[in-house]
């Protein structure tokens, strides 16, 4: 028998945390991703007050979904997954409960996304039979069978990761890339974060670590440019300053780890990932530059314009539109923008005292030597 806490749409708090829930949905079509994200944990928090945990498991899915899908943190979304599924039953419950008022399958969903975040490949088969008993036509024993055929050929779960990670996308091909950059981020930095933590059975070594790494800094800016279309679809080509964590979030988790791995980055690869990182701070810069409040403001001022033609915001340095593909007519950067890295500087005015001197000595041997001559 079902009780009243679990008729969602039938008292008022239900219809407290229903809202909360349509407006996170309403603020992520919209492109506003942070405040999407702290709303549906207002929502959860709301379902923990209220002592409900049918609530809090849809909240805590509704969490998974987001982060998993369009912010590409795959961690923090397998963390809230492995909470909302913690009662599978009451969840199930809850869902059906749920569907009438918003037509989603949250359920069916988390079953579904949560294997490919797994962490070992034992929990992926867990998850996997847990999908086929509730959902047979969709899982069916036959995969299951292939599934474990599979794992003997590829012992190693971080790889079998790797291979579902790139279901998502392509680098290779326009013709196989869908597009999914958030799914396929979320896949990598769970390889990626478990192999840094040095967690069980995440031993990738270098080669594979650099290739992975490579692969989701370009999906991860990838993702963020898909975001930023998907924003100033909505709110025109001019980014608001004060949105500009609404879109920055998504690459928290690439900064920091590329961040950890620098320590253990080979030279030949600092410059190749240091211009990744470039980009990184340059598409920041367009979101922080007019904020004062940024502490990126202060280093970017001035950072993007609006096209002379379209009105979208370009960089300055670019010398054509990525939008309409006309001439900007600004190629430099103002100060500031493409400063030197940390130290070049320092090396550019030893480098300047150094022709000086150089120049110098090579005068005062011209003089000496004519004055011999001349004697």
């Amino acid at each position: 028998m079902m009780n009243d806490g679990m008729k969602l749409t039938r008292n008022a708090a239900s219809r407290m945390f229903l809202e909360l829930f349509v407006e996170s949905r309403t603020l992520k079509d919209q492109g506003l991703l942070h405040s999407s994200l702290m709303k549906r944990l207002e929502a959860t928090r709301l379902a923990e007050t209220l002592g409900n945990p049918a609530l809090r498991a849809i909240g805590k899915a509704n969490e998974a979904a987001l982060l998993g899908y369009h912010i590409g943190d795959g961690i923090a979304a397998f963390a809230a997954a492995k909470e909302a599924l913690s009662d599978v039953e009451l969840f199930a419950t809850a869902d059906k409960e749920w569907r009438g008022a918003t037509g989603l399958t949250l359920f069916e969903d988390m079953l579904k996304i949560i294997r490919q975040w797994s962490d070992s490949y034992d929990e992926f088969m867990m998850n996997t039979r847990r999908h086929a008993k509730y959902f047979p036509k969709e899982t069916t024993g036959k995969d299951i069978v292939e599934l474990e055929e599979a794992r003997r050929e590829m012992p190693e779960w971080w790889k079998c990761q790797i291979v579902l990670a790139h279901q998502h996308f392509s680098r290779d091909s326009p013709e196989l890339d869908k597009g999914a950059y958030a799914p396929g981020m979320s896949v990598l930095q769970c390889v990626l974060s478990r192999a840094l933590a040095e967690k069980t059975g995440y031993d990738v070594d270098y080669g594979f670590f650099e290739h992975t790494l490579d692969d989701y800094v370009v999906i991860s800016l990838r993702n963020f440019e898909k975001a930023l279309a998907k924003y100033q679809a909505v709110h025109g080509a001019a980014t608001n300053p004060s949105d500009h964590r609404e879109l920055s979030i998504i690459l928290d988790e690439p900064l920091r780890i590329w961040q950890a791995f620098m320590p253990e980055m080979r030279e030949a690869d600092k410059e190749k990932f240091s211009e990744f990182l470039q980009m990184y701070w340059l598409r920041l810069a367009m979101l922080h530059a007019q904020d004062k409040t940024s502490p990126l403001g202060a280093y970017f001022p001035g950072a993007f314009m609006p096209c002379p033609h379209c009105g979208r915001q370009i960089a300055r340095q670019s010398p054509i539109c990525r939008y309409c593909g006309k001439m900007n007519g600004s190629f430099a950067f103002p100060k500031g923008v493409q400063g030197p890295p940390a130290g070049a500087k320092k090396n550019t005015r030893r480098a300047l005292v150094s022709l000086v001197v150089g120049i110098f000595i090579i005068a005062v041997i011209i003089i000496v030597l004519i004055r011999l001559f001349a004697n």
